[in-house]
């Protein structure tokens, strides 16, 4: 681990003549602000905009009603062999008393007490469910506040431009790092063009968790702004609320990583999901049998089927709920969170680097 920091951390400072990327997104280390150079944004931009794209060309992005209500509705292959597998056994059913005559007796008071039974638990895993999504999106939110405030107290209180871009930088690369980890993967070199070359991709997958290894080289470059301002005599109120500031914040990202991690790495308990999924076996295969002296065939195999396609579509949604940091249409929207923080990030290095940060209308 010692290695690989101190690898970074000094891949961050060379001064490379070769056209590799350095480490705070720049072409080349000899221009004064190399965030401002529209060469290097644009081509950055359109990587982070093929990744956003790429994630939401299976998701609800562009798409009309009709499509969407479709994805909605859509199952997951074991929950859609179960309802195939319940219409079809309502189709038999139903034709057997139909034109066989054979009479199924079950009382359907016991189809409804059964119904109420699996309506509660249904109820109970779908809270648990949307509570562990949504507080998965709260976290990234947490992150994304702190990401912003770290890289804001760095355009305002850090005196080395190049230090300040590279905080910047990494603070950056901590936000795709979080979505690589949660999603337990390694950071792409394609995805990072701009931030990183591949050596740098590289040592950084090496480490077993790539997000404390960023923040490990965040505390690093605070550490030596913090050196340097107390070698010239700089203001002792000043240095020490600033770097309570930041100590702040980095712990702040810390405490989001491991809340994100822990919904990450905890699956949801197995034991009320087979309850769940056993109770609703036993009811839809057997409603059938209580309503085939109501309603013919043509009438109970929809009936059937639509009542069936509800249950287990509750019970779907739950398992999808339940696991926010996937990839699938839904969970959370880790590429677009990412983006929105980088270009934000971006922003504020810019308007750093800039002799009046503010506006000319201001």
């Amino acid at each position: 681990r010692n290695t690989a920091l101190t690898a970074v951390t000094a891949e961050s400072a060379a001064h490379p003549k070769t056209g590799a990327v350095p480490p705070r997104g720049a072409r080349s280390m000899a221009r004064t602000n190399p965030w401002t150079c529209m060469e290097d944004q644009g081509s950055r931009a359109q990587v982070r905009d093929a990744v956003v794209r790429a994630a939401a060309a299976s998701g609800w992005d562009n798409a009309g009603w009709a499509i969407t209500t479709y994805r909605a509705m859509e199952l997951r292959r074991q929950t859609f062999y179960l309802w195939l597998a319940n219409v079809c056994a309502v189709l038999l059913v139903s034709l057997l008393h139909d034109f066989k005559g054979i009479e199924f007796y079950i009382n359907d008071s016991e189809h409804s007490t059964i119904l109420t039974f699996l309506a509660l638990l249904v109820a109970f895993r779908s809270q648990q469910a949307y509570e562990r999504w949504w507080e998965g999106r709260k976290l990234l939110g947490s992150l994304n506040n702190a990401s912003r405030s770290l890289a804001s107290l760095a355009a305002a209180w850090v005196t080395d431009g190049n230090r300040r871009d590279r905080i910047i930088m990494r603070t950056i690369v901590f936000f795709w790092s979080v979505r690589a980890s949660l999603r337990r993967e390694r950071l792409d070199p394609s995805e990072m063009a701009g931030l990183l070359d591949a050596r740098q991709v590289s040592l950084l997958n090496d480490s077993t968790s790539i997000p404390m290894l960023v923040i490990d080289t965040l505390r690093a470059e605070f550490a030596d702004e913090a050196r340097e301002q107390q070698a010239t005599a700089a203001p002792a109120p000043r240095l020490g609320l600033w770097e309570i500031a930041v100590d702040e914040q980095l712990k702040a990202l810390v405490d989001a990583l491991g809340g994100s991690e822990r919904i990450a790495r905890t699956p949801m308990p197995r034991g009320p999901h087979a309850m769940l999924r056993v109770f609703s076996a036993v009811w839809i295969f057997t409603f059938p049998l209580a309503i085939s002296d109501e309603y013919p065939w043509f009438v109970a195999v929809p009936v059937c089927a639509v009542l069936a396609l509800i249950l287990l579509k509750a019970d779907d949604m739950a398992i999808r709920l339940g696991e926010p940091f996937g990839s699938g249409r839904h969970d959370l929207p880790l590429e677009g969170v990412c983006a929105t923080c980088e270009v934000v990030l971006l922003e504020i290095a810019t308007r750093a680097s800039a002799k009046d940060p503010l506006p000319s209308t201001w």
